[in-house]
């Protein structure tokens, strides 16, 4: 039971304008909008262009 209480909390802590990354790595982004289960990021590439992208809640983290 306290995992999921955990998980909850994190997805609670993840909202707009929160600095987050992939569990996995990857670059900074920002959340940009939030969904019960998403968040739509943005960041940049090492060429300056911008992407976005919905992502699952359950890949991100914020980043500390």
């Amino acid at each position: 039971m306290s995992n999921i209480s955990s998980l909850e909390t994190k997805r609670e802590s993840i909202g707009v304008g929160s600095v987050v990354t992939l569990k996995t790595g990857g670059p900074s982004m920002v959340v940009m909008e939030r969904s019960a289960e998403k968040a739509h990021c943005i960041w940049h590439l090492d060429n300056g262009d911008s992407v976005n992208q919905w992502i699952p809640i359950a890949c991100l983290e914020v980043k500390k």
